[in-house]
């Protein structure tokens, strides 16, 4: 059986949640064997390849790393700006031998088992995800809001129905040919949420979707139900107690420089607290990690030898 690939896109920013994001996985999964991780990139130096392999590898997983300058170049595409926004397109035209393919952010934290999801995955639809909490906010749909101008421009037909790309189970065998084409076409139109917009529009016509608890929003953890589309507020009730991957979107990201005040001005209940708190100790782990790996890899056999008792 081959392994599912689990895609990220990152850059030298990103190592330390990227890492975090992975153990979470690797910790929760229920066969390891199964996954393996692939991680997009423009221009990851070889050390911090190596340091990533290590640390993956030593916690039971397996990694591969593709750069993205050479897809888009194979596929007639000059490489476009901002490449780790757009890598999400690329799975639709370069994974096609797999049957699954997950697509994962960065800033997440998985609290339960990935695979469950390819069996609750309906074989005619293409992507399986969860929907944009922030535009089911009744506010954002009043044809004012920026959110439903940007939906608009996009041509997603329902806003209600456009979903977040923190977590995306693509079905490789109902995925043509020329969904990959269309993906790469809509590049040139330069739409705000990048490849998120671009597979929101392609597919929006064969989704299924999770619960939101497989893709939740920290920032919105104490928000009352009766603030969204009533068509999903049963759901948000029950999925904020039983969350299965965290998302750390904006200054909810506990690394964040805006973090610690929109956590004060918040008052975030213990429930976002405990999350955050399960995120630190897995974060602390990889630091750890990379304590131990990142000297010897940068420096050389010196750094061992120098180190080791004489």
């Amino acid at each position: 059986m081959s392994r599912i690939p689990v895609v990220l896109s990152l850059n030298s920013n990103y190592i330390i949640p990227a890492l975090t994001a992975m153990k979470s996985v690797l910790d929760t999964v229920s066969d390891k064997n199964r996954i393996e991780f692939v991680i997009l990139h423009s221009a990851l130096d070889s050390q911090t390849i190596a340091i990533l392999e290590k640390i993956v590898t030593h916690h039971g997983g397996s990694i591969s790393f593709l750069n993205m300058t050479h897809i888009f170049m194979a596929h007639g595409q000059n490489p476009p700006d901002k490449m780790e926004m757009l890598a999400s397109i690329l799975i639709p035209v370069h994974f096609t031998d797999h049957r699954y393919v997950f697509w994962l952010d960065a800033d997440t934290l998985m609290k339960d088992d990935i695979l469950s999801l390819t069996g609750a995955m309906p074989p005619d639809k293409k992507i399986g995800a969860v929907r944009c909490l922030f535009r089911n906010y009744l506010h954002n749909q009043n044809p004012t809001s920026p959110l439903y101008q940007e939906t608009a421009l996009v041509e997603v037909e329902s806003i209600c129905d456009y979903f977040n790309a923190g977590l995306i189970l693509f079905n490789m065998r109902a995925i043509s040919s020329e969904d990959g084409r269309r993906c790469l076409q809509l590049i040139s139109r330069n739409w705000p949420g990048y490849g998120e917009s671009i597979l929101n529009h392609v597919f929006q016509h064969s989704l299924h979707f999770f619960s939101l608890r497989w893709n939740f929003p920290m920032m919105i953890i104490a928000e009352s139900p009766a603030l969204f589309n009533p068509t999903i507020r049963d759901d948000l009730q029950t999925s904020r107690s039983h969350i299965k991957m965290c998302h750390f979107l904006g200054p909810s990201k506990p690394w964040s420089k805006h973090h610690a005040g929109w956590f004060r001005d918040n008052l975030y209940p213990t429930t976002f607290t405990e999350h955050r708190n399960d995120y630190r100790k897995v974060c602390q782990a990889i630091m750890q990690d990379i304590a131990l790996v990142a000297p010897p890899i940068i420096c050389g056999p010196s750094w061992n030898i120098m180190t080791s008792s004489h």
